[in-house]
């Protein structure tokens, strides 16, 4: 098996289908994956590597370039499990960054009744 590494110290997966950097243990059955920035990869590989580390893994969380990109979760549907999807992007991060320091900077009183505070 030949290792391809990249000059930031990832390596490319075949299973991931990407170039990664580390797998890191952030709970008792949370996992993430660290990706090189502007790398995304295959859900069901991501899946399938992170139940051979943590058989009872329930979350995954990927990052490309530090910023969070997918998290992975599990459900159980009728007996079965089923892993669900959930995708962040660098906008909605800046658009909810805007939102708390928006916040942060008003009075108590003057606070808006809005749904996205």
């Amino acid at each position: 098996m030949k290792l391809h590494r990249r000059i930031d110290g990832s390596s490319w997966s075949t299973e991931l289908r990407c170039y990664w950097l580390s797998w890191k243990v952030i709970g008792r059955f949370a996992l993430v994956l660290d990706l090189s920035e502007d790398n995304c990869c295959d859900m069901q590989g991501a899946i399938k590597v992170a139940k051979i580390l943590m058989p009872k893994v329930i979350v995954i969380i990927t990052k490309s370039g530090g910023d969070i990109d997918t998290v992975y979760y599990k459900m159980w549907n009728e007996k079965r499990e089923r892993w669900r999807v959930l995708d962040y992007n660098k906008q909605q991060m800046m658009e909810e960054r805007s939102v708390k320091n928006e916040r942060e900077q008003l009075p108590l009183r003057q606070i808006p009744d809005d749904s996205r505070y």
